[in-house]
């Protein structure tokens, strides 16, 4: 059987949710797939860094995500790679590009959620933009091979609201990074030295993630 050419778009290998999709799943096909070819499309800040081995390649791909250059030079660049399959890990697939793809869809929260407490845009533009996340996701949901989703939450929600066919959505769950499991406990056993040094009053709640709005960790009125 001949080797797949199989593109990961890993330009957000270092932002934070989805990046941690990206490091932990390319990781793991480095150890069970030696046998197709993967491309790896990074931004310059993380291609000059990174080495991949054996049959992992890294292509520099230098278009951030939601912009024109993603629209128009991505699949171009894809085009030239030639894949059999590419993997879009977001939503954010360029309308124009005609190869096969899956996508991995974590959650509708742009679709559920108004951000615009977020945003510095004025009301029309952040208008436009959503408009865009609409059309772009439209896409990627239509014309994928087939979607990943992380539960059947997400699942019931695209077949709901997208009307897309149960049969193309595969639910793939994610499990802890296992790297997690080896951080030593930062308290130590010395959490009144710790709660002190960061001025930290009883009761308290440790949040790790981002403060967007649908979140809920604003303190409560």
């Amino acid at each position: 059987m001949s080797k797949l050419r199989i593109v990961i778009d890993g330009r957000m290998f270092h932002e934070s949710g989805i990046g941690r999709y990206i490091r932990n799943l390319i990781a793991q096909l480095q150890i069970l797939d030696k046998g197709n070819e993967y491309f790896i499309l990074h931004l310059k800040k993380d291609y000059d860094s990174l080495v991949y081995l054996n049959n992992f390649h890294k292509v520099l791909a230098d278009f951030r995500w939601y912009g024109v250059k993603e629209q128009t030079k991505l699949p171009r660049l894809l085009h030239d790679l030639k894949p059999n399959l590419v993997h879009f890990p977001h939503f954010n697939v360029p309308v124009f590009y005609r190869g096969d793809f899956v996508v991995t869809i974590h959650d509708l929260i742009h679709q559920h959620f108004q951000m615009r407490r977020t945003t510095m845009l004025n009301p029309l533009f952040y208008r436009i933009k959503q408009l865009g996340y609409q059309k772009i996701f439209r896409n990627a949901v239509k014309k994928s091979k087939k979607i990943l989703v992380p539960s059947n939450y997400v699942k019931e929600l695209l077949i709901s609201e997208w009307k897309v066919n149960a049969d193309k959505v595969e639910v793939t769950y994610e499990a802890v990074d296992d790297k997690i499991l080896t951080i030593v406990n930062i308290m130590n056993h010395k959490d009144d030295v710790v709660l002190k040094k960061f001025k930290i009053n009883t009761p308290y709640m440790f949040y790790v993630g981002n403060a967007h709005p649908h979140k809920n960790v604003e303190k409560p009125p």
